[in-house]
């Protein structure tokens, strides 16, 4: 018989994480999309708006807010975890950023 080896979503918020690097404690640890507020071009906030995208998971609640601070980043996380998310959303949201004059 064949298990499942998904991600159990209602454990995330046991998920231990750990941050190090300098300055890496001083940037706040995000609890929802709309926290990244102004920092995202108006159809990049818009979209995930559209795409229901509220609740981070850990990788994106750390990585997120660090990438969009300008720090470099280093993470290991299970398939599945949101770790794409975490690494394209800054560099869409810079790329759309510098289209604008």
């Amino acid at each position: 018989r064949q298990g499942t080896f998904a991600i159990d979503f209602a454990k995330y918020e046991s998920v231990e994480v750990t941050r190090s690097g300098p300055g890496a404690e001083g940037v706040e640890v995000m609890h929802d999309f709309r926290d990244l507020g102004k920092l995202l071009p108006k159809f990049l906030a818009g979209n995930l708006e559209l795409m229901n995208y509220r609740v981070p998971t850990p990788i994106q609640k750390h990585a997120l807010p660090l990438a969009m601070n300008g720090s470099d980043l280093m993470c290991c996380a299970q398939t599945g975890s949101g770790k794409t998310c975490a690494f394209l959303l800054p560099i869409v949201a810079i790329l759309g950023a510098s289209g604008r004059k």
